[in-house]
Protein backbone atom coordinates (compact mmCIF):
# COMPACT_ATOMS: atom_id res chain seq x y z
CA UNK A 1 0.00 0.00 0.00
CA UNK A 2 3.04 2.32 0.84
CA UNK A 3 3.88 1.81 -2.71
CA UNK A 4 0.74 2.75 -4.12
CA UNK A 5 0.65 5.98 -2.54
CA UNK A 6 4.08 6.94 -3.44
CA UNK A 7 4.37 5.85 -6.68
CA UNK A 8 1.21 8.14 -7.22
CA UNK A 9 3.08 11.02 -5.28
CA UNK A 10 5.98 10.52 -7.87
CA UNK A 11 4.12 9.77 -11.12
CA UNK A 12 1.16 12.25 -11.17
CA UNK A 13 3.40 15.20 -11.62
CA UNK A 14 6.04 13.50 -13.88
CA UNK A 15 3.55 12.22 -15.97
CA UNK A 16 2.12 15.55 -16.75
CA UNK A 17 5.91 16.64 -17.79
CA UNK A 18 6.33 13.44 -19.13
CA UNK A 19 3.66 14.26 -21.69
CA UNK A 20 5.18 17.77 -22.15
CA UNK A 21 8.26 16.29 -23.83
CA UNK A 22 6.74 13.36 -26.10
CA UNK A 23 5.47 14.13 -29.35
CA UNK A 24 1.94 13.35 -31.55
CA UNK A 25 3.03 11.71 -34.47
CA UNK A 26 0.58 11.40 -36.90
CA UNK A 27 1.17 8.97 -39.89
CA UNK A 28 -1.06 6.78 -42.08
CA UNK A 29 -4.10 7.83 -40.28
CA UNK A 30 -3.68 6.42 -36.90
CA UNK A 31 -2.02 9.01 -33.58
CA UNK A 32 0.23 7.54 -31.83
CA UNK A 33 2.24 9.29 -28.80
CA UNK A 34 5.69 8.59 -28.03
CA UNK A 35 7.44 10.43 -24.94
CA UNK A 36 11.32 9.76 -25.78
CA UNK A 37 14.21 8.72 -23.67
CA UNK A 38 13.77 12.35 -22.14
CA UNK A 39 10.49 11.46 -20.20
CA UNK A 40 11.68 8.20 -19.28
CA UNK A 41 14.72 9.17 -17.80
CA UNK A 42 13.24 12.14 -15.93
CA UNK A 43 10.41 9.73 -14.71
CA UNK A 44 13.33 7.83 -13.18
CA UNK A 45 15.30 10.06 -12.14
CA UNK A 46 13.08 11.85 -10.10
CA UNK A 47 11.28 8.76 -8.82
CA UNK A 48 14.83 7.44 -7.48
CA UNK A 49 15.58 10.81 -5.64
CA UNK A 50 12.37 10.90 -3.83
CA UNK A 51 12.58 7.49 -2.05
CA UNK A 52 16.04 8.23 -1.28
CA UNK A 53 15.62 11.63 -0.11
CA UNK A 54 12.93 10.99 1.83
CA UNK A 55 14.59 7.27 3.22
CA UNK A 56 17.80 8.88 3.77
CA UNK A 57 16.88 11.89 5.84
CA UNK A 58 14.16 10.21 7.98
CA UNK A 59 13.83 6.41 7.15
CA UNK A 60 10.34 6.61 5.74
CA UNK A 61 8.39 8.39 2.25
CA UNK A 62 4.87 9.80 2.83
CA UNK A 63 3.31 6.19 1.51
CA UNK A 64 5.58 4.33 4.48
CA UNK A 65 4.68 6.92 7.36
CA UNK A 66 1.04 6.10 6.80
CA UNK A 67 1.60 2.44 6.99
CA UNK A 68 4.02 2.93 10.06
CA UNK A 69 6.69 1.45 8.46
CA UNK A 70 10.45 2.46 7.86
CA UNK A 71 13.57 1.10 6.24
CA UNK A 72 16.69 0.54 8.28
CA UNK A 73 20.02 -1.20 8.13
CA UNK A 74 19.72 -4.72 8.79
CA UNK A 75 21.21 -3.69 12.44
CA UNK A 76 18.42 -1.54 13.24
CA UNK A 77 20.48 1.99 12.74
CA UNK A 78 19.37 4.30 10.14
CA UNK A 79 19.88 3.96 6.24
CA UNK A 80 21.97 7.15 5.54
CA UNK A 81 22.64 8.40 1.89
CA UNK A 82 24.72 5.64 0.33
CA UNK A 83 22.53 2.54 1.57
CA UNK A 84 19.39 4.67 0.54
CA UNK A 85 20.78 5.54 -3.18
CA UNK A 86 21.88 1.36 -3.52
CA UNK A 87 18.48 0.38 -2.11
CA UNK A 88 16.61 2.75 -4.50
CA UNK A 89 18.83 3.04 -7.79
CA UNK A 90 18.18 -1.34 -7.82
CA UNK A 91 14.31 -0.61 -8.25
CA UNK A 92 14.63 -1.42 -11.86
CA UNK A 93 15.95 -4.77 -11.12
CA UNK A 94 12.94 -5.34 -8.89
CA UNK A 95 10.81 -4.09 -11.19
CA UNK A 96 12.05 -6.17 -13.77
CA UNK A 97 9.31 -8.35 -15.69
CA UNK A 98 6.37 -6.23 -14.64
CA UNK A 99 7.50 -5.89 -10.93
CA UNK A 100 7.65 -10.00 -10.55
CA UNK A 101 11.06 -9.77 -9.23
CA UNK A 102 11.02 -7.34 -6.44
CA UNK A 103 8.37 -9.93 -4.59
CA UNK A 104 9.72 -12.77 -5.80
CA UNK A 105 12.75 -12.05 -3.58
CA UNK A 106 10.91 -10.82 -0.75
CA UNK A 107 8.83 -14.11 -0.41
CA UNK A 108 12.08 -16.20 -0.14
CA UNK A 109 13.92 -14.19 1.85
CA UNK A 110 13.42 -14.25 6.18
CA UNK A 111 13.39 -11.03 6.27
CA UNK A 112 11.09 -9.90 3.33
CA UNK A 113 13.94 -8.70 1.42
CA UNK A 114 14.22 -6.95 -2.14
CA UNK A 115 16.81 -7.11 -4.51
CA UNK A 116 18.19 -3.77 -3.22
CA UNK A 117 17.28 -4.63 0.05
CA UNK A 118 19.93 -7.43 0.04
CA UNK A 119 22.48 -5.20 -2.01
CA UNK A 120 22.15 -2.11 0.64
CA UNK A 121 21.88 -4.03 3.64
CA UNK A 122 18.46 -2.58 4.71
CA UNK A 123 14.80 -3.80 5.58
CA UNK A 124 11.54 -2.71 6.03
CA UNK A 125 10.38 -2.82 9.57
CA UNK A 126 7.17 -2.13 11.21
CA UNK A 127 7.34 1.10 13.65
CA UNK A 128 6.24 0.20 17.14
CA UNK A 129 3.63 1.58 18.40
CA UNK A 130 4.32 4.73 20.65
CA UNK A 131 3.59 4.09 24.51
CA UNK A 132 2.02 7.09 25.89
CA UNK A 133 4.21 8.53 28.63
CA UNK A 134 1.84 8.66 32.36
CA UNK A 135 2.49 11.79 33.89
CA UNK A 136 2.65 11.89 37.42
CA UNK A 137 1.12 14.11 39.80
Amino acid sequence: MAAVLDTSIVVIPVVLVWLGTGRLDVAHGKATFSPGWAGIIFLWLVAIAYWTVFEALSGATPGKRVMRIHVVSTRGEAVGWWRSAVRNVLRVVDQFMCVIVGPMFMAVTPRRQRVGDLAAGTEVRRKAKEVPQSSSL
